[in-house]
């Protein structure tokens, strides 16, 4: 949306191609946890910016790289975000595994006795989420703390604070997977197995850009930039600069 809004505020026509039928991306699911207003208040604002300006809107279009290079556009910017990172360790059958997104979008799917495997942002925001709506989380991160890449400080201790003031949260850190069952999950604490009782298993283990599948979308003739999660899966503040310096300066 920001490159779309920034080339359109520089004078050039521009078609903005969203697969769904709502605009927003992976925010849309970002923002479902109460306690991230902020970030639902921007996404909105965003929303309604695009709404409102010059920009051509084709959603419910599932763009491919023939169907682009038909229409001759003279520049091409693929930002087709990032799919979630699972360990082939991961790949199972059982219905009782799956990504932060899928929780969220499914919350009628997901037990009273949670395992989310991951203890970053997202993995810490997701816990903290369904232990709000009555689950008991447990949070297995392989490194010594949760958030450890957290951009900002404050942000880290005022979760912090919400974490540790909850009933039915488990944080188990310096802690790897084993196995996954439809029972839970085995895990090494630095030599120390333990079986983790869980009725869902959340994986929030990152992202992996689509780099590929955005490349194919610059084998024509226009020129071409990749921008956000499908160059590499990083933060909200980095994917706007790259979209509004790109829109800026073709």
């Amino acid at each position: 949306m920001e490159a779309a809004l920034s080339a359109a505020e520089h004078g050039h026509d521009v078609t903005l191609y969203e697969k769904s039928e709502s605009l927003g991306g992976l925010l849309k699911i970002a923002t479902i946890a109460d306690f991230k207003w902020p970030l639902k208040d921007f996404t909105e604002y965003l929303i309604k910016k695009t709404l409102n300006s010059k920009v051509k809107l084709k959603l419910n279009t599932l763009a491919t790289p023939e169907m682009i290079q038909n229409e001759d556009y003279d520049v091409v910017i693929a930002a087709i975000g990032a799919e979630p990172s699972i360990p082939s360790a991961f790949k199972t059958n059982n219905q009782n595994v799956m990504t932060a997104a899928e929780a969220y979008l499914h919350p009628e799917k997901v037990g009273k006795k949670v395992a989310v495997v991951g203890g970053g942002e997202v993995g810490v925001e997701t816990a903290l989420y369904f232990n709000g709506l009555g689950s008991e989380t447990t949070i297995i991160e392989m490194q010594e703390m949760l958030m450890p890449q957290t951009s900002f400080e404050h942000y880290y201790y005022m979760i912090e604070c919400e974490w540790e003031q909850r009933e039915n949260f488990n944080i188990m850190v310096n802690t790897s997977v084993c196995s996954v069952s439809e029972n839970g999950v085995e895990c090494d604490t630095k030599g120390d197995k333990r079986f983790v009782e869980a009725d869902t298993i959340i994986l929030c283990l990152g992202y992996k850009a689509k780099v590929e599948d955005a490349f194919k979308f610059g084998n024509g003739k226009a020129e071409f930039y990749h921008i956000g999660d499908c160059l590499k899966a990083r933060s909200l503040q980095t994917a706007m600069r790259e979209g509004f310096s790109i829109g800026s300066t073709i």
